[in-house]
């Protein structure tokens, strides 16, 4: 995968992430404080070309059907993406160290 299609991938996920989370918002709407915390794992992992946005590994799935906006990541070298970028275990502003990382190729 080139980094022009790793790159259109990614703005279309942050878009569906976005969008579900701005659904939130809205009188009466309840959300899981776990929920919330994946999705701006997910975003973080998304957004940081350092760490999983800019790595060959890096499977990006977005669910059309039954829960829309859905974005699933996936490390096909043995990584967690989520895991790697929750705030409990790398807070706002630290970039996260992955040991499986390979950088992708412009």
């Amino acid at each position: 995968m080139s980094w022009k299609e790793r790159e259109a991938e990614i703005r279309q996920a942050v878009s569906a992430l976005r969008k579900q989370q701005a659904r939130i918002s809205k009188k009466g709407a309840r959300i899981h404080d776990e929920t919330m915390a994946e999705r701006v794992a997910r975003l973080r992992a998304l957004e940081n070309s350092e760490t999983c946005g800019g790595c060959q590994g890096l499977k990006i799935e977005i669910e059309e059907k039954g829960r829309p906006g859905g974005v699933k990541l996936r490390c096909q070298l043995g990584g967690s993406p989520l895991d790697l970028h929750r705030l409990e275990k790398t807070p706002l502003g630290e970039v996260p160290e992955c040991k499986f990382r390979i950088p992708l190729e412009e």
